[in-house]
């Protein structure tokens, strides 16, 4: 973690300085899980998650043809498999 956050403080690719504020490019890692937030958008999805640091999140950026995007989709609802978790809440 300590390795990351150096190297994003002295990246200079466009992608880690932010060159074009408009279209949300930029690094960064999230080092703390916001629970409260997640958690409220469970509810609203009537999905019920584990206790605080019993469960994890994976964000990825789709493809915008609707072909690629489903087949990336169904992949991504088999990655917990031979795994002690479940998938829930692919958004």
């Amino acid at each position: 973690m300590r390795q990351g956050l150096s190297i994003l403080v002295i990246s200079t690719i466009a992608g880690a300085v932010g060159a074009d504020p408009l279209v949300g490019d930029g690094a960064g890692c999230l080092i703390q899980t916001p629970d409260a937030l997640l958690r409220d958008w469970a509810r609203q999805q009537a999905i019920d998650l584990p206790p605080p640091g019993h469960y994890a999140v994976a964000m990825c950026f789709l493809p915008q043809d609707e072909a690629a995007r489903k087949i990336r989709r169904q992949a991504a609802g088999t990655l917990h498999q031979g795994r002690e978790a479940e998938a829930c809440g692919l958004a």
